[in-house]
């Protein structure tokens, strides 16, 4: 009899132990899945903003941005600096652009070389808005191919550079921006002087 209580202890306590680590197991991949919704998250945020629901976009750009999803902080920093669904504020709007920027969204990298180059939020400095220009331009982002080719051919924060200028301007030309091709042709003529802006 005491050897059959003693087996039934210890198939008891091999139960326990099976459930504790079934429980372990199914709270290991429980915290994963609930970190999935980031994506559907996003969807959710553009409908919201797409119809007009300022608010609720900017409830879950906030919880996005704050997970850590450089779209989520890109899109928060667009609210912010346009003050749909909350009090506009350009600081806070380069914060979350710069969050997204060092995680290398190149459209978070130009909306701050933008702010950089206008002092949108941040102290005016042109070296900083080319380097931001750049970093999203060497992504293959038009826009800012066609800022940093500017930039270069004013020489605004980067030592004037028609060579590098017209690189940009071909670089963005080449993505379809028309006014590169209009600025690179530009450049090209000797009497032009330069690039415009």
């Amino acid at each position: 009899m005491p050897t059959q209580r003693r087996n039934q202890r210890k198939t008891k306590t091999r139960a326990r132990r099976r459930v504790v680590a079934l429980l372990a197991l199914a709270a290991a991949l429980i915290v994963p899945l609930g970190a999935l919704p980031l994506h559907a998250g996003i969807d959710e945020a553009v409908a919201a903003y797409e119809r007009g629901d300022f608010e609720a976009a900017f409830k879950e750009f906030s919880r996005l941005a704050k997970a850590g999803d450089a779209e989520g902080q890109y899109s928060l920093g667009l609210l912010y600096a346009e003050g749909q669904g909350v009090k506009p504020d350009l600081a806070k709007a380069a914060t979350w652009y710069k969050a997204a920027a060092e995680q290398n969204y190149p459209s978070a990298q130009y909306a701050l070389g933008d702010a950089y180059r206008h002092g949108h939020g941040v102290k005016q400095d042109g070296a900083e808005a080319a380097r931001w220009f750049k970093a999203a331009a060497e992504q293959g982002y038009t826009s800012a191919q066609y800022r940093l080719a500017v930039l270069y051919a004013e020489g605004d924060g980067v030592p004037r550079d028609e060579t590098e200028a017209a690189k940009w301007f071909e670089a963005a030309a080449n993505g379809g921006h028309a006014e590169a091709s209009r600025q690179l042709a530009q450049l090209a003529k000797p009497e032009a002087g330069g690039a415009k802006k």
